[in-house]
């Protein structure tokens, strides 16, 4: 399998697991393992933190892409929508 795979809309598995996923370990399994670029940005500039605020349930998923991947709060996609506002 290509880990490096995009949907229609230019997200890859790493966008998508901040997206979709509750459970951190298999985004922590995508980073520390797989390597996945955490800075990768879909069509939209959609970012996992920005994706992970928009429509994940778990806290401890942004906690995790804040604190320990240092994820830019303040980062806006294409539209300058700022998800965590």
């Amino acid at each position: 399998m290509d880990i490096n795979s995009k949907d229609k809309d230019g997200n890859n598995g790493f966008t998508l697991a901040c997206n979709n996923n509750q459970n951190v370990d298999v985004i922590k399994y995508l980073v520390n393992d797989l390597k996945m670029d955490i800075n990768y940005k879909n069509k939209d500039d959609g970012n996992g933190f920005t994706l992970a605020c928009d429509n994940n349930q778990n806290v401890d998923v942004i906690k995790y892409l804040v604190n320990d991947l240092k994820m830019d709060i303040n980062y806006k996609n294409k539209d300058m929508i700022m998800d965590l506002l």
